[in-house]
């Protein structure tokens, strides 16, 4: 009998030892799923396995000269000796980059366009860096950010895991109104099917100007006076001699000249009174407006402003 107790306490023993280790058949054992790190390392004790990657393609000295700015000073803060490259279709794709520019390397899903002439954005998408800009000079401000914000003398550079720093150019004209409908990227620019060189290159002035203004470039098409949500550089000349107009038809802002400059000159006209360099704020041209000049006598309704 005692010799049964106590087989039956070691028994007992053994297999409260086998449960409290975890070891029984039922036990399962748990793994938890490694964290993402929490910074990206672009240098290591002075050691790097990046590339700075810029446009194949660009003619601009300033977009290469940010390329290189950020190659040049990771170089001297850290000792790191970082290659540089471009999107050219035969050239590797790195492991590690840092995009500089407006390239061919996929990653972005924002419309670089948008950011506008001085707006950029800086972004870590899977361990490369993205640091690109609307324009030339957002490229540059957004080298000069990430310089600022991330490389120091004698310090590794590292990037949060999911960075994201965007900034928008801040245009002079923020809202157009014409009629109280807003000038938007759908409106276009009308030129006339005969129209003389002169006239097309206002109209693609025009264009430019209103993109650097307001944020959007607008499509230069041919068409008459009836084209809605358009400013119309018309064929049709006012019925006094030597002046230019501009008036509001319904959504339609329409030129019209016969002065001896023609449509290109009232465009010029038009550029110089609204969207010049000192223009800003939004403004509105009412229903009513209306521009005439007679030389001696100019008749203006003047667009709402605020």
């Amino acid at each position: 009998m005692k010799n049964w107790k106590r087989l039956l306490a070691a028994l007992l023993s053994v297999l409260l030892l086998t449960a409290c280790s975890g070891n029984g058949p039922e036990s399962e054992t748990e793994t938890e799923e490694p964290s993402a790190p929490a910074f990206v390392s672009i240098t290591s004790a002075g050691v790097t396995d990046y590339y700075v990657i810029r446009s194949d393609t660009t003619n601009s000295r300033a977009e290469i000269n940010a390329a290189v700015k950020v190659r040049t000073e990771i170089n001297e803060a850290t000792g790191a000796e970082i290659g540089i490259s471009t999107d050219w279709e035969k050239n590797p794709v790195y492991d590690h980059e840092i995009i500089v520019g407006n390239t061919l390397r996929g990653g972005l899903d924002i419309d670089i366009t948008a950011l506008g002439e001085t707006g950029y954005i800086i972004k870590e998408v899977d361990g490369d860096i993205y640091i690109c800009g609307g324009a030339a000079t957002g490229i540059q401000m957004g080298v000069d950010h990430f310089l600022q914000e991330f490389v120091r003398d004698g310090q590794d550079v590292t990037v949060p895991t999911g960075y994201e720093h965007i900034v928008y150019h801040e245009f002079d004209i923020p809202a157009l109104y014409v009629d109280m409908h807003r000038v938007d990227k759908s409106w276009k620019i009308v030129i006339s099917e005969n129209a003389y060189p002169k006239e097309k290159q206002a109209a693609e002035t025009l264009q430019e100007t209103i993109a650097r203004k307001c944020g959007f470039l607008l499509d230069i098409i041919t068409g008459d006076e009836s084209v809605p949500n358009a400013f119309i550089l018309s064929s049709v000349k006012p019925e006094a001699s030597g002046v230019h107009t501009m008036h509001v038809d319904g959504t339609s802002f329409i030129l019209r000249s016969s002065a001896s400059t023609g449509i290109a000159g009232c465009t010029e006209r038009f550029i110089d009174l609204y969207l010049s360099w000192g223009a800003r704020g939004k403004f509105n041209f009412p229903g009513d407006y209306e521009y005439l000049d007679l030389g001696d006598l100019m008749i203006v309704t003047y667009p709402d402003t605020h």
